[in-house]
C-alpha cells in the first residue's frame, strides 16, 4: 500500500511516477498477481468469456437467478 501512496503523492515528474510504478509492479510479481504463470494445468481458460458461453453453461443456468 504504501507504493500505491506514493504513486498517488508523487508529482507529474515521469520519473517519479515510473519508479513508484515500478515498485508496485515488483510487488505484484513477489505476492503473484502478476508475471509469469505459475501453474499450467492444460485447461482452457474462461477468463473474459460469459459464464453461459463456456463448458460452465449448464451449471450456470442452473443457478437461482438471484445468485447469477
Amino acid at each position: 500500500m504504501a507504493a500505491r501512496r506514493a504513486l498517488r503523492d508523487t508529482g507529474t515528474t515521469f520519473d517519479s511516477r515510473a519508479r513508484a510504478g515500478r515498485q508496485i509492479d515488483e510487488i505484484k510479481i513477489a505476492l503473484g498477481e502478476q508475471g509469469l504463470t505459475r501453474w499450467d494445468d492444460g485447461s482452457q481458460d474462461f477468463n473474459r468469456h460469459l459464464a453461459n458461453n463456456t463448458s460452465y453453461a449448464e451449471w450456470f443456468s442452473a443457478l437461482p437467478i438471484n445468485e447469477r
